[in-house]
């Protein structure tokens, strides 16, 4: 990075992985280099593991799971945070005693399009949280955003269930406005990452991004740790840990 004087990148994000780190990178990039320039492109996944492929972008930044199937393309994990569940502090899921996915699944769920590996763990369920799209096997959820920036919005008066990290509701959180709902780790997690052509040499403008966000990822891993202890309830005794059948 100290040698980068101009250069640019094209990269296609996914929806969280562009507001946790990705976005932040290039701002960290840009103050430190400001003759350095991008493309940031939110596509579905799916397509932005295309765009690699055709070389419309020199790196992707988003799920794996169908990237890593392809030989011709190389990958590295970078995010896989916990997923999260929060509601408003009256909702009628936190009166109940226990609760698992079966309680979940009764409310409508506010978040991305959710991969087919997400989908499994939910069977092919019509559900009050969303439902499997027959072509992707894809979990699209009942209040299906694009990109999720005013995503607390939904909880607020709602029995929407939003699916976030503290990090992205923090300003919520300390209001009082919303809190998470307690329950144990269901096993719910990202898996989000780089992609590149495995025989397509990255760049100096590439290589100095894909740094840039390593160093806010780790940011954003310590902020949630921390966030975690001051917002985090305390799961019940007796509480579902494990998925229901």
């Amino acid at each position: 990075i100290a040698g980068l004087g101009t250069g640019s990148v094209s990269v296609a994000l996914s929806s969280f992985a562009s507001i946790l780190s990705g976005c932040p990178a290039a701002g960290r990039l840009l103050r430190s280099h400001p003759k350095w320039s991008a493309d940031l492109r939110v596509p579905h996944y799916r397509d932005g593991v295309r765009a690699v492929l055709d070389r419309e972008v020199d790196l992707g930044f988003t799920e794996l799971v169908e990237a890593s199937e392809n030989d011709a393309l190389a990958t590295e994990l970078v995010g896989q945070h916990l997923a999260r569940f929060f509601c408003r502090p009256d909702h009628p899921i936190l009166a109940r005693r226990e609760i698992g996915w079966q309680d979940l699944l009764a409310f409508p769920w506010a978040t991305t399009r959710l991969p087919a590996r997400v989908g499994a763990l939910l069977g092919n369920r019509t559900v009050r949280a969303g439902k499997i799209d027959e072509a992707t096997r894809d979990f699209v959820p009942a209040i299906q955003l694009e990109v999720p920036m005013q995503i607390a919005s939904f909880a607020l008066g709602t029995d929407a269930l939003v699916i976030a990290g503290y990090g992205l509701l923090e300003p919520e959180l300390r209001a009082g406005a919303i809190v998470a709902v307690p329950m144990g780790d269901l096993g719910f997690r990202a898996a989000y990452g780089f992609i590149w052509l495995r025989h397509r040499s990255r760049s100096p403008a590439t290589l100095a991004y894909i740094d840039a966000v390593r160093e806010e990822e780790r940011a954003f891993a310590k902020r949630e740790a921390e966030l975690s202890v001051r917002y985090g309830p305390r799961v019940r005794r007796g509480a579902r840990a494990h998925r229901e059948r």
